[in-house]
């Protein structure tokens, strides 16, 4: 059960790893945007800088906050888990173990 636990805690966390990068790359992309759009609309360039800017600095925050969430579940988990085979005993007391 605790190797599960520590399996979707990875997987969570490799997850997390490309959604940042598909972020990233994201918001790469709007930087390019946003150097066209500067240099065909110089008046409105500072407005959809700091637009473009706030989105990726909102989806930076909103990743950070979905992580640390399903970090800290899966831990809770993997702590429940281990508290509970303390309690049941050593293993090899007949049980099998995943």
């Amino acid at each position: 059960m605790i190797r599960r636990l520590r399996a979707k805690l990875a997987t969570e966390r490799r997850v997390v790893a490309v959604i940042r990068e598909e972020l990233d790359k994201r918001a790469a992309g709007m930087s390019q945007e946003l150097e066209l759009v500067m240099k065909d609309n110089s008046g409105l360039r500072i407005a959809r800088e700091n637009d473009v800017r706030a989105l990726i600095h909102e989806n930076s925050n909103m990743l950070d906050a979905m992580q640390a969430m399903h970090e800290e579940e899966l831990e809770e988990d993997l702590v429940e888990a281990e508290g509970a085979m303390e309690v049941a005993g050593a293993p090899g007391d007949g049980e099998i173990l995943e």
